[in-house]
């Protein structure tokens, strides 16, 4: 497995300076962006429930405590999420549903959450992106319904702007998740996410690496300036 410093990330420049673009699959790109995504709602939440709390303010010597008699009692810290009684991964379909369920009222939620083997769909593609590889594969169900658009220019094939609107179910319903919430079902379901790793060939590994390495990887992606110029693929 490589170091994720390691792994170069490509960028398609526009075919106006040095050779053109190798060809790629734009369905693949399209899921790739669905899983980033949803990396990034996950990854957003849980860093907002492991970052420590803010220290206590320096005391001054002149500003005593109150008297006791006027002294608001202490907060109780929130309680912590109970344990959560884990089946099997090739039983946690269920639960997962049943947990996730309640992070969104968005009804596209509830379609996403009919595919089988659930956990390790996302364990899997999280590992792809955080490898530099399409998850295309695992999370098909994700791609958007209408088609890839190309505009003309010049003798040549660009992308067109109006594809990118693909994209705004799947954004509606990622930003209606409940961020704390979705951190929290990935802490409790974390365990099961550790199992699929160890399932896909790295004993001892923790997901945690993994979806760091991803949002990692996201956050060096660079934004084109200028729509990407197309090759038409070849097929004999």
């Amino acid at each position: 497995m490589r170091d994720f410093d390691e792994v170069e990330i490509e960028r398609v420049e526009d075919a106006g300076a040095g050779e053109p673009p190798e060809e790629r699959s734009m369905g693949s790109w399209a899921l790739a962006a669905a899983v980033a995504l949803l990396i990034a709602v996950v990854g957003v939440g849980w860093w907002v429930l492991r970052r420590p709390a803010a220290p206590p303010a320096t005391e001054i010597p002149a500003l005593a405590a109150a008297p006791a008699e006027e002294a608001e009692p202490a907060a109780e810290p929130a309680p912590a999420d109970p344990p959560l009684a884990l089946p099997a991964l090739d039983a946690s379909d269920a639960l997962v549903r049943q947990l996730a369920a309640g992070l969104s009222a968005h009804p596209q939620l509830v379609a996403w959450l009919a595919p089988e083997e659930l956990v390790r769909r996302f364990v899997a593609a999280v590992i792809n992106v955080a490898a530099g590889e399409s998850p295309a594969g695992h999370v098909r169900f994700l791609a958007p319904a209408a088609p890839f658009m190309a505009a003309s220019r010049g003798g040549r094939s660009y992308l067109d702007a109006a594809s990118y609107r693909r994209y705004d179910l799947l954004t509606d319903v990622l930003v209606s998740l409940d961020t704390e919430g979705t951190a929290r079902l990935y802490r409790q379901l974390r365990p099961l996410c550790d199992r699929a790793v160890a399932e896909l060939g790295y004993p001892g590994g923790r997901f945690d690496d993994f979806l760091a390495r991803a949002l990692g990887r996201m956050l060096r992606v660079p934004l084109p300036e200028r729509p990407p110029a197309l090759e038409p693929r070849v097929v004999t």
